[in-house]
């Protein structure tokens, strides 16, 4: 197969210092061009992007991105599973990438590829969910490391205990189960750049990023190759819309009823019934989650009963197959323009560059009307 671009599934909530790395390792031992494939609005862990999706794609550009297309809402707010199978769903169908490079803790790609096999098998997968089923008030994510241990060892477990590197199981399950000819490269994070602290010199996770702004505990421009106010201000979720949107979401909480719920994404097995009583018997929206906090719902959980029910995410809509990506930013350089080449001839995608193109195609114009909705509707809470 020719070598083409290296596709990247990334938030960059925000682009740091890390996220650069990353980009001049594909750069430097691949030399391929990246394509970033980036949430929008909305991220893995059900909450509000730290800034608009433009501003954060345009400084992955100038920071040696060649094309960043948008992991569309709500398949960017899926669980780890979800978000990696839509991600590589893209990556596949938009005929620029032959490899798709992730961070990793371990950076041991055949370990990675056992766990993934192994978590595909069926009769594993029938012995997971019989231990579900026997032990209710463990969470899925114990008990799937606990029985990885169990056939593979300890350290395969231990993969499982990492964010990046379950990420990187699921990039790679994904892969292998829609047999896609991404070619997978695990970029090793060591704690030269923060792969066990929040903060390691020059490099910071995206999460203490974001605190030490909104907290004024840390100068976070030596974290990110740019100045945060450059992102500009207007663009940057303050604290404050952060609040207010919540507050919208609680409030149609509350008047919502278990039957209107019974078809949305992540509420399963009586949750609805759990989420409306939760949100009634709230002041706000930070004591219903409160009230659904259990071993079994971890608070990224929580956050997607939440925001699916609000935007009206239907298990039907999350299963659905992606049809169209949009173009956030686009470098000006000859191998930008040359993927966008091949893609108008390869692509098995819609990839907008303009509302024109989306409209051609009823399904993907119809998810691209949901997507810029929900960010519509966020934008007015």
């Amino acid at each position: 197969m020719q070598n083409k671009a290296c596709a990247v599934i990334c938030e960059y909530n925000p682009f740091h210092n890390g996220h650069k790395y990353q980009l001049e390792y594909v750069k430097k031992n691949l030399g391929l061009p990246q394509v970033c494939i980036m949430s929008g609005d909305f991220v893995q862990r059900g909450e509000i992007a730290f800034a608009d999706k433009y501003a954060r794609a345009k400084k992955a550009v100038e920071n040696g991105a060649g094309v960043v297309l948008e992991l569309p809402f709500p398949y960017c707010c899926m669980t780890a599973e979800k978000f990696a199978e839509k991600g590589v769903e893209i990556a596949e169908k938009i005929g620029m990438c032959s490899h798709l490079a992730f961070g990793s803790e371990c950076a041991d790609l055949e370990s990675i590829k056992k766990t993934a096999e192994l978590l595909l098998d069926e009769n594993f997968v029938k012995e997971l969910e019989k231990s579900r089923k026997e032990n209710p008030n463990k969470s899925f994510a114990s008990l799937r490391s606990e029985k990885i241990g169990e056939k593979l060892g300890k350290e395969y477990a231990d993969i499982l205990e990492n964010p990046n590197d379950i990420l990187a199981v699921e990039y790679v399950k994904a892969i292998i189960k829609t047999n896609s000819s991404l070619v997978p490269i695990a970029v090793k994070r060591t704690a030269a750049h923060g792969a066990n602290e929040p903060v390691c010199g020059e490099f910071a996770s995206s999460s203490y990023i974001r605190r030490s702004f909104y907290e004024k505990t840390d100068d976070v421009n030596k974290y990110i190759p740019y100045n945060i106010e450059d992102l500009g201000i207007d663009n940057i979720v303050s604290a404050e819309k952060n609040r207010r949107f919540w507050k919208n979401v609680h409030l149609a909480l509350m008047r919502e009823t278990p039957e209107r719920l019974k078809d949305i994404c992540e509420l399963s097995g009586g949750l609805e019934y759990a989420l409306v009583n939760a949100a009634k018997e709230s002041k706000n929206i930070e004591e219903t989650a409160e009230k659904l906090k259990s071993k079994t719902l971890t608070d990224a959980k929580i956050r997607r009963m939440m925001l699916f029910a609000f935007f009206g995410v239907t298990e039907e809509k999350a299963r659905e197959n992606v049809r169209y990506t949009g173009v956030l930013a686009m470098s000006e350089s000859e191998s930008a323009a040359e993927l966008m080449r091949i893609a108008r001839k390869e692509k098995q995608i819609v990839i907008a560059q303009r509302v024109s193109a989306v409209r051609k195609d009823k399904k993907a114009y119809e998810q691209y009307q949901f997507c810029e909705n929900a960010g519509k509707l966020l934008k007015l809470c």
